[in-house]
């Protein structure tokens, strides 16, 4: 589960998997099941980003979705923007050092 405890915006134990999020944009889903998806997502803002996400970075149909784990520095920035504070500014500074080191 997709937790970001400072700005609320998050999924939650009544949204939808991310596999049924994307049978739903696909459309691989029945009409009863279709029907109470679309419904949660003109409600869930968290859902609906990720439809939205879906829609701009398609799949392959049955592909199977694993989550992977987000590097902290990319996790802060990303609460930074999402929450509008300053302190994304030295999550960015954190991640492009580590690329510089690298190269």
């Amino acid at each position: 589960m997709f937790q970001n405890r400072t700005s609320g915006f998050s999924k939650s134990v009544d949204c939808p998997s991310s596999d049924r999020l994307l049978a739903f944009r696909q459309k691989r889903l029945g009409i009863f099941a279709s029907d109470i998806i679309g419904r949660h997502v003109a409600s869930c803002d968290f859902c609906a980003a990720e439809l939205e996400f879906y829609r701009h970075f398609p799949t392959i149909p049955d592909e199977d979705v694993k989550p992977d784990q987000i590097p902290g520095p990319l996790y802060d920035l990303a609460q930074a923007i999402l929450t509008n504070r300053t302190s994304g500014i030295n999550a960015l500074r954190t991640i492009v050092g580590k690329q510089n080191d690298e190269d």
